[in-house]
């Protein structure tokens, strides 16, 4: 095979671009040298183009989204400067010195909170009253049960002051707003803080307010409309090796949502690297940072490709979105009005055409800060495919899910060896892991989200979910929710060898999931919903709690099966054991590290005579070798001696015992300690999280649970409220309104 190899620097890319186009060989091969290639439009490559073609760093190669301005300044107030760039550009990133700057909002950016910093008074009328023009500006919020977050374009204000908006449809679960997680941006009077910009359209004008009262003359500036970097439509063969890819703008605002199936998500077909139509695409050592929507989404018919050794960090949506298209599916459906099928037309099983993703490898990637704007995100998600594989990576700090598998169709896809931990941060009713099911059979004869009509939908539930899922060998670490959250309707699982902390497994509907083998500590099995005939069953698992099994609406005629588990509450009672519990037992299981998160069950333990096995349990067991882990897990138990108090929906316990105190990383017994905390509790909501430790609220020290709530009882409503809690064995801060 004749290979053309061009070396490629920043000031012949767009020659080499051209010459690669116009070479006609069977094969390139582009060497980036070191610098910064700013892009201001994508490169796109078809199926006319050279079908083996591989991109190579050589050196610290930046591929980014920009077109450099040169800004003439001067001050329009003491703090805010503005600069005339020309009227009717399109952008909304700003990067001065090469770092993103924040598009003028209210409340003012704060990391690490809740869309970046939320009100409940960002819409109040007050506010709106200050605003001459909002037209332009935007809202994001979450959604109105917190599945995920839902965003506005303001279109004005009415003659009597009340403002006006649309919904953008980037939630396939309606356009609730929920009213305290709030922001607004992009209006002019909200420029008020240090690193925010506004950019007047119509007239042409920039306005910059610097940090440090600095003069921006001496600073360099880009702008970015473009959001994509490659895409790729009819290409196969085509490398990605050792490049940073960055600086695309926002694409929630911009690019029409489009919502695949029934699952929560409504997506954007976009991505810095685009591929539909496509085979063989593989992206090697890359790293994509600082972009405003996905990193890389394999769209449509797509074959056959490797994501592997990568870093995501910054991103905008999701890191890696791999979805079909909605013709693939038979009978598809989505959650509105006359696009929500209650009943079958189509009963053959599998796809319709072959319009779907299938055979992807995503493999020692490390996955962390993604959805910083689009909040129905992960790290990895999966829809409308088919044999993917998530191995060996380590996600964290995820405002949804770390990994999440959107709808049934088609199944066979592996989730092993993940590190997932530090997810679920912004939004509820979720898990670290989340699946969805709601595939043809999920709503026939009438639609109720119950689990009924089980043996009515039996004999259909794997038209769509062909293949079965496996995952394996994951450690799952939650502070609130759901562990690996199999919700609405999810078919078709094999769940063994996980080592969940702090979250457990729940299956929600849905049949045939087998369930055996995995380790839950200081969390049960939540059984929610069961259909009839459903075929479940829970064997061979350790759960460590004071209940392992928490049993929600199940419906008549469920065949779950529960038999031959092991369970333990540090010596304390374990309670609220199914009554179908067959053959299981209340055993010590002597572990060996727990304090470092290895919990491999003591060769001196019964469990292990009893048909348990041990599965690799150290933190290079798990994710990426190289990357953070999460802290340790202690399961403290809640025994008859603990005093313990229910507040407000959640079960708040005294700090009594080294133990206690050494596993929180207290420095004396002050303090309450959370050990329920419901996700759709005001607690939930207000950002604690279970084994929290609240230690002072609204400068006031904590001694006990009861001191707790009577400090929270006397809070004044509508307040900003600061609480310090020690999580993670150090203390943080959560601010909050009551």
């Amino acid at each position: 095979m004749e290979k053309t190899i061009l070396s490629v620097s920043p000031i012949n890319f767009t020659d080499a671009l051209r010459l690669l186009h116009a070479c006609g060989t069977d094969a390139a091969e582009l060497r980036f040298t070191s610098g910064e290639y700013l892009l201001n439009e994508p490169v796109i490559l078809t199926a006319d183009d050279p079908q083996n073609i591989a991109f190579v760093g050589e050196g610290d190669v930046r591929i980014a989204a920009g077109e450099r301005i040169a800004p003439v300044w001067e001050r329009h107030t003491d703090t805010i400067w503005k600069a005339c760039i020309g009227a009717g550009r399109s952008f909304d990133t700003l990067r001065a010195d090469g770092v993103r700057q924040i598009l003028c909002r209210y409340p003012d950016y704060r990391d690490g909170a809740v869309l970046n910093g939320s009100s409940p008074d960002a819409l109040s009328p007050e506010r709106i009253a200050c605003w001459k023009n909002p037209a332009g500006g935007f809202i994001r919020a979450l959604h109105s049960a917190h599945w995920g977050g839902n965003s506005y374009r303001i279109t004005g204000k009415t003659p009597s002051g009340e403002l006006t908006y649309e919904w953008v449809g980037n939630n396939n679960r309606g356009s609730g707003m929920n009213a305290e997680a709030v922001m607004v941006e992009n209006i002019f009077e909200e420029l008020d803080s240090e690193h925010e910009w506004y950019y007047d359209r119509a007239e042409g004008i920039l306005y910059y307010y610097p940090a440090d009262g600095a003069d921006p003359s001496g600073m360099t500036f880009e702008i970015s409309g473009t959001e994509e970097l490659f895409r790729l439509t009819g290409a196969k063969n085509i490398t990605f090796e050792n490049l940073t890819f960055s600086g695309t703008s926002r694409t929630m605002f911009t690019v029409p949502h489009e919502r695949p199936l029934r699952g929560d998500w409504a997506i954007q077909r976009t991505g810095a690297i685009f591929a539909e139509n496509a085979e063989h695409i593989t992206i090697r050592g890359c790293h994509f940072t600082d972009l405003g929507g996905n990193a890389v989404m394999f769209s449509g018919y797509h074959r056959d490709s490797l994501i592997e050794d990568c870093e995501f960090d910054g991103i905008g949506a999701s890191g890696v979105l791999l979805c079909g298209n909605a013709s693939a599916a038979r009978d598809p459906s989505e959650w509105d009005g006359d696009h929500h099928k209650t009943t079958i037309s189509d009963y053959t099983p599998g796809p319709a055409n072959d319009e779907y993703v299938k055979d992807v490898v995503v493999q020692n990637c490390y996955f962390t800060d993604c959805g910083t704007l689009e909040k129905q995100s992960a790290g990895v998600c999966i829809s409308i495919a088919e044999h993917v594989t998530v191995r060996g990576n380590t996600v964290h700090r995820m405002p949804r899910a770390g990994v999440n598998i959107s709808d049934g169709t088609f199944g066979g896809h592996f989730i092993e060896d993940n590190d997932i931990f530090d997810c679920v941060r912004e939004t509820g009713d979720h898990g670290p892991f989340n699946s969805w099911g709601r595939d043809r059979f999920w709503s026939l004869d009438y639609f109720d989200t119950m689990g009924k009509n089980g043996v009515r939908k039996r004999a259909f539930a794997r038209l769509d979910a062909l293949h079965t899922t496996v995952i394996r060998h994951n450690r799952i670490h939650a502070l609130h929710a759901f562990g690996i959250d199999l919700d609405d309707g999810s078919t078709n699982y094999e769940i063994y060898n996980n080592l969940c902390l702090g979250a457990g497994i729940k299956t929600r509907e849905g049949f045939d999931r087998l369930v055996y083998n995995n380790i839950l500590i200081g969390c049960p099995f939540e059984v929610h919903v069961s259909y009839a005939l459903n075929s479940d069953v829970f064997a061979n698992n350790l759960v460590v709690n004071s209940k392992p099994f928490n049993s929600v609406c199940l419906n008549e005629g469920n065949t779950t099966a529960i038999v031959n588990n092991f369970y333990w509450n540090g010596g304390a009672p374990v309670t609220g054991i199914p009554e179908q519990d067959r053959d299981s037992a209340v055993c010590d299981p002597m572990f060996a590290f727990p304090s470092t998160n290895d919990y491999t069950v003591g060769e001196g333990s019964e469990i292990l005579a009893k048909g348990f096995v041990n599965f690799p349990m150290s933190d290079a067991d798990f994710g990426r070798a190289d990357k953070p882990n999460p802290p340790p897990f202690v399961y403290i138990a809640a025994g008859t001696d603990m005093h313990t108090l229910e507040y407000g929906g959640i079960l708040l316990a005294d700090i009594t015992g080294d133990g206690m105190q050494s596993a929180a990383g207290l420095p004396d017994r002050c303090g309450a300690m959370i050990l329920r905390v419901p996700f759709d509790s005001r607690f939930s909501a207000y950002g604690f999280r279970m084994s929290d430790v609240i230690r002072s609220v609204d400068g006031r020290t904590v001694e006990n649970a009861a001191d707790t709530a009577r400090i929270f009882d006397e809070l004044a409503a509508g307040r900003e409220v600061c609480a310090e809690v020690y999580r993670n064995q150090r203390p943080e801060q959560i601010v909050f309104t009551k």
